[in-house]
């Protein structure tokens, strides 16, 4: 076997039976199987009437005879090649007589079959016919070459009528063993193997020889008259029906002992370790591509730790002229190496590391202008970010664009987050914002992995890039905009809108129950942010709740309705926002129970407004039950509204 990965061609793996523990060398069982799959290609009923039926009868002699060489070396017995019947004979065509001049030569005598060949041969045909399509049937032949292969058997019975022409011949009915050897040395070559291997089956069983009797039981001991004076023996004689049997006594019942099940085979030998091919396997490890990558990014990422430090450190004391040459000789020495190695050279896995290593290297120079050319203090730091993420970003698109790799499609969607992030620093926006900026990004990049698939197949990676990073930086967000000091505002409700936005674009374009979840439950994180940052009331929070049931039931039903039924990840959907729908109405029950005891109104209103969600369900979807749960909860809101105002008109 050849592997993909490291190109090593391995010829010692085995394969064991799970049945009958018969180990077999994978690469033989591969080739065996591959040409049963050929013979019975070749054998195919759409092949019957091929104009090129002597090439596929040669191709199938050969395949099968190399079938047969795998057979021998896996210690199977072989297959016979099938015996190609002679065309089957049909009615002489009438002699026509045409005068001539030259005497005609006199003909050569022809051998005359004897009737009760004839008989025997047509006896067998006809026996042939009643039983071909049951065979075909059970072996799998089809309808079309059972039915060609009876037509064809029907002719030859009726040529064969005619050369009998009315004479007869006392022929014995044939045995269905001589029926089967007949079919099997008379079929036409262009049947199935199929067949041919069902009727050696069968001849198999009825060849095979008849087991004697375990215990052959006693012969009857007819009663004397002394003995049963009342009863009445009669001996018939057993040649003529019907035979009356003795009045005898039977005999005893022998037990018949279990048959033992047998040994199981002993377990093949483990194969010794072949030191040769361990260390040849080190070493195709050692030289594989995944490690000399590995190895060239590690270098990459030393030189520019490296190149980092010489800067950081001597920086003062080199020349204007020789810092602005360090700034830009670096990442276009990389440039150009990279696209260097890959045109010229052929040699795209350390091209692709050069030119990422000058990528980064771009980002690097202007934090190192910034802060160490003098810039400080002069130029608005927000505004040298803005412009620094615009030409980075520029640049790593126009490299992703020549080279199409995953790498370059992470860099440019870091650099386009960044962009966005810096613009919001210029806008002096809460923290939150930056913050719920990084979610927007987050949503962005998942709609342009949409975007990106649907269009043409050169921005693959770059469609790839944007559906992973998104799932890296949005739990992230979430984990940072939960723990911004001060008290939760609008920020961190418009970070979970577009966290639900951007799963609800993942579970759109490539369907996925966990993006669902996300989506719906996000949603309802920033419900609850909106809550706390209009500054409602603790005890209204249950009204709200089942307020906002509704919407998601709706949505439910306009999705089921959307959603095609073939459609895999359906009811994952319809779980995850039915789930919200009805978990907002719980929450409303047990909150509105609560809030009685802190507010009786807030806590009726809550309840009232749980009832109709219930009685709205009950409706949609026919349940009884919600109807039964619906009146409990409207019947008591509205019997502790009529007693509040009972108890206050009697004070």
């Amino acid at each position: 076997m050849k592997c993909p990965s490291c190109q090593h061609i391995s010829d010692t793996a085995l394969v064991k039976c799970s049945e009958c523990g018969t180990v077999y060398d994978r690469a033989a069982l591969e080739e065996f199987q591959h040409l049963e799959y050929l013979l019975r290609w070749l054998n195919a009923p759409e092949r019957a009437n091929d104009p090129q039926a002597e090439v596929l009868d040669q191709l199938y002699a050969e395949a099968l005879s190399q079938l047969n060489a795998v057979r021998a070396e896996m210690g199977l017995p072989p297959i016979a090649l099938p015996v190609a019947s002679p065309s089957l004979p049909v009615a002489p065509p009438p002699t026509v007589v045409t005068p001539s001049l030259a005497p005609s030569p006199p003909s050569l005598p022809v051998a005359a079959r004897s009737p009760e060949e004839i008989a025997r041969e047509l006896s067998l045909v006809e026996a042939l016919l009643k039983q071909v399509q049951d065979w075909g049937e059970a072996s799998g032949l089809g309808l079309i070459a059972t039915r060609d292969l009876h037509v064809e058997l029907a002719a030859r019975a009726e040529a064969l009528k005619t050369e009998l022409a009315g004479r007869s011949a006392p022929i014995e009915p044939p045995s269905d063993l001589e029926v089967i050897d007949f079919a099997i040395a008379s079929l036409p070559p262009w049947t199935v193997a199929s067949l041919r291997y069902y009727l050696n089956r069968k001849r198999a069983e009825l060849a095979r020889p008849a087991q004697p009797p375990s215990a052959a039981p006693a012969p009857p001991t007819p009663v004397s008259a002394a003995q049963a004076e009342p009863e009445l023996v009669i001996t018939l004689p057993s040649l003529t029906p019907p035979v009356a049997s003795a009045l005898v006594t039977k005999p005893a019942r022998q037990p018949v002992a279990p048959p033992s099940k047998p040994a199981p085979p002993p377990k093949p030998p483990a194969p010794p370790i072949d030191w040769a091919k361990a260390w040849e396997r080190a070493w195709g490890l050692v030289v594989s591509g995944a490690l000399l990558r590995g190895l060239l990014y590690l270098g990459a990422f030393m030189f520019v730790v490296s190149v980092v430090v010489l800067v950081v450190v001597y920086w003062r004391y080199f020349h204007p002229l020789l810092q602005i040459g360090f700034v830009a000789s670096m990442p276009l020495a990389f440039y150009a190496g990279g696209f260097w190695l890959r045109t010229r050279l052929k040699i795209p896995v350390a091209g692709g590391v050069f030119t990422g290593t000058g990528a980064l290297l771009v980002a690097v120079d202007f934090a190192a202008v910034y802060q160490l050319g003098g810039l400080a203090g002069r130029v608005n730091v927000n505004a040298y970010w803005l412009a620094a993420s615009l030409v980075s970003t520029a640049i790593y698109i126009f490299t992703a664009w020549r080279i199409p790799r995953e790498f370059f499609g992470y860099i440019t969607l870091v650099g386009a987050a960044s962009t966005v992030l810096a613009l919001t620093r210029i806008l002096r926006l809460p923290l939150e914002w930056e913050i719920a900026s990084v979610a927007a990004s987050s949503a962005g990049m998942a709609g342009g992995a949409i975007l990106l698939r649907r269009a043409t197949r050169g921005w693959d990676h770059l469609a790839l890039a944007a559906r992973r990073l998104p799932q890296i930086l949005i739990p992230a967000t979430l984990a940072v905009v939960l723990f911004v000091p001060g008290k939760p505002a609008w920020g961190q409700m418009g970070a979970f809108l577009f966290v639900s936005l951007a799963y609800g674009l993942l579970a759109w374009g490539f369907p996925a129950a966990v993006f669902a979840h996300a989506s719906v439950w996000s949603s309802i994180g920033a419900a609850g942010f909106a809550l706390l940052a209009a500054g409602l009331r603790a005890e209204w929070y249950a009204s709200v709740s089942a307020a906002l049931a509704p919407l998601y039931i709706s949505a439910g039903r306009g999705l089921a309705r959307r959603l095609p039924e073939d459609f895999v990840r359906r009811r994952s959907y319809l779980t995850a926002i039915y789930a919200a729908g009805f978990g907002l109405t719980a929450i409303a029950i047990v909150a509105g129970l609560i809030s009685l005891l802190v507010d009786l109104w807030a806590g009726i209103l809550a309840l009232a407004l749980a009832a109709l969600v219930l009685a709205w369900c009950a409706y949609l979807f026919r349940r009884p039950a919600l109807a039964f749960f619906a009146s409990g909860l409207f019947i008591a809101p509205f019997s502790l509204a009529i007693a509040r105002r009972l108890l206050d008109a009697r004070e």
